[in-house]
């Protein structure tokens, strides 16, 4: 960083965005992190200034501008979204099918059983309310919504930045190991910021916009929340309390989520915004 200013010719004028994305795959219980160059271990010893330079020079240069007029073709929102999946499966999962391979679960068919007592009429009304927590968790998929918000971003990013940079080398990397296990996306979340631009990034380089944890302070937001909901967003509630019902729905969720949807799972460790920059 201390010699991150030599080189501000090649970043922008007015504000700086740098994008770094880590990858994190989920594969046998193992969580595995793939760095940017910039997390990487320093040599032994101090570097010399000049090794510092070059060493900076070559990690710029793995990042693009998007907003670069060269680059429009990546954040044309009328472009054809040909997506990759991180975990394509022979039969792509929508957010239907991922209600009804939650509904019809052996572990909430047990849960039914067990809150109902054989009852008939019990277990009807117990289904009912498992329905009303999946439409309430559930996420959407809507590509028109998407086209729509990111033609939006567009024009407001373009009044208020000059640059922003993405490493494109990092993104590739990612993309050439999707295939065989579900990937988890880990942003930092210093800003409502990260969400957005995850999900337009994704949207730039043709990856499948992952399901977004985001909490019900957006539900209830007018409007707001059903448009998030549409580009990929579930919630969560802050405290289950002693919901064993919702806990026991939201858990299922989760785990169909990470083992039968295509598109991965995104979501902040650190729960609300970043206070110690872990990502």
């Amino acid at each position: 960083k201390k010699n991150f200013g030599q080189f501000n010719n090649r970043l922008c004028s007015r504000r700086r965005l740098e994008l770094n994305l880590v990858g994190s795959f989920f594969s046998r219980g193992i969580l595995v992190q793939h760095h940017t160059m910039a997390e990487s271990s320093s040599e032994s010893g101090t570097p010399t200034k000049a090794k510092a330079e070059e060493r900076m020079r070559n990690y710029l240069d793995h990042f693009k501008n998007l907003l670069d007029p060269a680059q429009r073709h990546l954040t044309d929102m009328t472009k054809p979204y040909n997506r990759a999946f991180p975990f394509p499966k022979d039969v792509h999962v929508n957010p239907a099918d991922l209600k009804k391979l939650v509904l019809n679960s052996e572990r909430i068919r047990n849960v039914l059983e067990k809150e109902s007592g054989g009852d008939p009429r019990k277990k009807a009304e117990l289904v009912r309310t498992v329905k009303a927590i999946l439409d309430e968790i559930g996420l959407d998929e809507s590509l028109a919504v998407i086209r729509v918000l990111g033609t939006i971003l567009n024009y407001i990013i373009r009044r208020i930045l000059s640059g922003m940079y993405v490493n494109e080398t990092k993104l590739e990397q990612l993309k050439s190991q999707f295939g065989d296990r579900t990937v988890l996306y880990l942003p930092s979340h210093r800003s409502y910021g990260d969400f957005i631009l995850m999900s337009y990034v994704s949207f730039c380089y043709n990856i499948a916009i992952p399901g977004i944890a985001a909490g019900m302070d957006f539900h209830s937001m007018a409007f707001m929340g059903s448009i998030l909901r549409q580009t990929g967003a579930f919630y969560m509630r802050r405290s289950f309390g002693n919901d064993q019902l919702y806990w026991a729905v939201f858990k299922e969720y989760m785990r169909q989520l990470v083992r039968a949807y295509d598109n991965g799972v995104e979501f902040f460790i650190e729960g609300t915004r970043s206070r110690s920059n872990k990502a």
